[in-house]
């Protein structure tokens, strides 16, 4: 290849170049410096930019899974007040003799009124109650995932969207420089390998932009549909991309989660309702009386007669035992549950503290190190092609390897915050699952 080709490919690789060190040098420096990356929504000036928090109450406005859990707390709720009602008097209309020729002997009015006993409405609804209790740390479980979900769709969405736009800017150089060289092969000036060597890269960023374009767009899709917005069109965001990791110990992490996981504490809520069902099995054993009475007026002797009378079963054979027995079993079950649940979220637990751990390092490593030497690669290898000790093809090798270095720290960030978000959304997610 000529001289001239050489120093014209180099030209436009260092175009390239330009756009790399100023896209780093902008994300990787602006919390450092207290600026907001705020990515997406290009060509809109005036639009104003969405914060994350808006976003979160956004999601727990509409998703409709919020609205769900929280109708099933109203749901036990109802179901705590009729479980305390106590049953209603009857009332009824008796008459006696009703073959006498002067009309009925009697006729009057009856009364019944079935009495509880053994506080089985206190404790049923104190088996409700714990239900409730369960339904509320749901919907603080429901609301978490909300908000996790939201978070690591807008982090992917805004990685994917950097990756786009590195994908794009590179495409542009890459085709300008196909064309020039195409314009050059008819001059005589290059090869034809050459040119169909620059064809073939131009047409593998080709492909690259374009599916990650479609990968920007599918992000947003889903995170429109964690807001419960399918079909709002995407937004500019003002959320800070790039920020310095900050380290947080095992202990406090797993401190934090014992004692604050929705999910864990209704997994002991459970244990409370089995037990408050047991205490409501035992106390159905007490009998129930039954009250009943009558006045009547006799037309035979002209007065008024009362009459009252009390039942009560005989718990002889049934005693409510199978019941009993079922409850106290179910009492045992819902404590090994709640251990089940524990160990479950100790394992989730371990996976992502560790995806946690290994991206915040990943991402310090890149920012200290790997990246600012990529961009030392850049440099020397720009000077020792102008002073003649490179030629243009290692330009292109340190030209991919940056591209390449760089794509890998953007996934790093992708995946430190997805486990952030996990972590500070108590390792819950799948809002719409």
């Amino acid at each position: 290849m000529c001289r001239f080709l050489q120093k014209f490919m180099v030209f436009i690789i260092i175009g390239a170049w330009s756009f790399f060190l100023w896209d780093f040098d902008r994300g990787l420096y602006a919390a450092q410096e207290g600026e907001n990356a705020v990515f997406s929504g290009q060509g809109v000036q005036n639009e104003r930019k969405w914060r994350m928090e808006e976003l979160e109450e956004m999601a727990l406005q509409q998703n409709p899974t919020i609205h769900a859990s929280r109708q099933r707390v109203k749901v036990l709720e109802g179901r705590w007040i009729q479980e305390g009602v106590r049953p209603n008097p009857e009332i009824g209309w008796m008459a006696d003799d009703m073959s006498s020729h002067s009309g009925a002997g009697k006729q009057g009015f009856t009364f019944s009124q079935e009495i509880v006993t053994g506080h089985k409405l206190e404790h049923a609804q104190n088996v409700v109650f714990q239900e409730i209790q369960v339904a509320k740390e749901d919907l603080e479980s429901q609301k978490l995932k909300v908000i996790t979900d939201v978070r690591r769709a807008v982090y992917r969405y805004l990685t994917l969207e950097r990756k786009m736009r590195l994908y794009e800017e590179l495409d542009k150089v890459t085709r300008e420089a196909y064309r020039i060289a195409e314009a050059l092969y008819k001059r005589g000036e290059v090869s034809l390998t050459d040119v169909l060597s620059l064809g073939v890269e131009a047409e593998k960023l080709s492909v690259l932009f374009i599916t990650s374009k479609n990968d920007v767009s599918a992000a947003w899709r889903e995170l429109a549909c964690v807001l419960g917005n399918p079909e709002m069109p995407p937004v500019p965001l003002e959320v800070k991309l790039e920020m310095s990791p900050v380290e947080n110990s095992w202990e406090t992490f797993m401190e934090t989660l014992a004692q604050t996981s929705p999910e864990i504490r209704a997994a002991a809520g459970k244990i409370q309702r089995a037990k408050r069902n047991y205490e409501l099995e035992v106390a159905k054993n007490s009998s129930n009386v039954s009250v009943e009475g009558t006045v009547a007026y006799s037309t035979e002797e002209k007065v008024v007669e009362a009459g009252v009378g009390v039942s009560i079963p005989l718990r002889i054979r049934d005693r409510n035992q199978g019941n009993i027995a079922s409850a106290g079993s179910e009492v045992k079950v819902a404590e090994k549950e709640y251990e089940q649940v524990l160990l479950q979220v100790q394992m989730r637990f371990v996976e992502t503290y560790r995806n946690f751990e290994n991206a915040r390092k990943s991402v310090l490593q890149y920012q200290e190190k790997i990246l600012p030497r990529a961009t030392q690669v850049l440099e020397i290898t720009k000077t020792g092609y102008q002073q003649g000790e490179l030629g243009y093809l290692d330009v292109l090798s340190a030209q991919q390897q940056y591209m390449t270095t760089y794509i890998e720290y953007i996934d790093n960030l992708n995946n430190y915050w997805g486990s952030a978000a996990l972590l500070e959304g108590k390792l819950l997610s799948g809002c719409l699952q």
